[in-house]
């Protein structure tokens, strides 16, 4: 009997830290999850400057962390190279070609990093910006990529995808509620 319950909380634990989370939990968990293996659910994008999954619709509240106000984006690629994620990546290319104007869902599983202090480079013009994961927060090295799901995109959705891509780098955080942020110069 007591073999028996042993077996059953180790599956109720093993099934806990097999949970997924979207990206906004995950962004919101960063300190626990840092070089933890995850299953992060978000939409997945894949370009000419590397891929990413990011939360959609927007996270309530920014992601804050070292003074910085962040993205709703994590940098992710995958853990063996290019060469292992590329049946993967296949898969996500037909099924985004197959859904013109859809977003795709994905559930990635690996480990997750991010960094508890961000050093700032400063450059001429008085431009700060925090040394992280490329203009990210946090970094997922991913094994496995699972759950497609092509989802129609709700009007203005566009509009939010695109303003992130143009300014992906993170702002420093207001002190003050009222105070506007301050964004980079275009």
């Amino acid at each position: 009997m007591f073999l028996r319950a042993a077996v059953v909380l180790s599956l109720m634990l093993g099934n806990a830290s097999a949970q997924t989370r979207t990206v906004c939990e995950a962004l919101t968990d960063l300190s626990d999850l840092n070089g933890r293996d995850v299953n992060i659910r978000g939409v997945f994008a894949s370009g000419d400057t590397g891929q990413v999954l990011f939360a959609s619709p927007p996270c309530p509240q920014p992601t804050t962390r070292d003074g910085w106000a962040w993205r709703d984006v994590i940098r992710v690629y995958p853990a063996d190279g290019r060469k292992s994620a590329s049946a993967t990546i296949a898969d996500y290319r037909r099924m985004a070609k197959a859904h013109p104007g859809c977003k795709i869902l994905v559930t990635l599983t690996g480990r997750l990093e991010t960094r508890d202090h961000f050093d700032v480079q400063t450059f001429p013009d008085g431009f700060e910006w925090p040394v992280a994961f490329k203009w990210f927060v946090a970094r997922l090295s991913y094994r496995t990529m699972g759950h497609l799901e092509a989802i129609r995109r709700e009007p203005g959705e566009d509009e939010q995808e695109l303003e992130w891509r143009r300014r992906p780098y993170a702002m420093r955080a207001r002190p003050d509620a009222n105070a506007p942020l301050r964004r980079a110069p275009l």
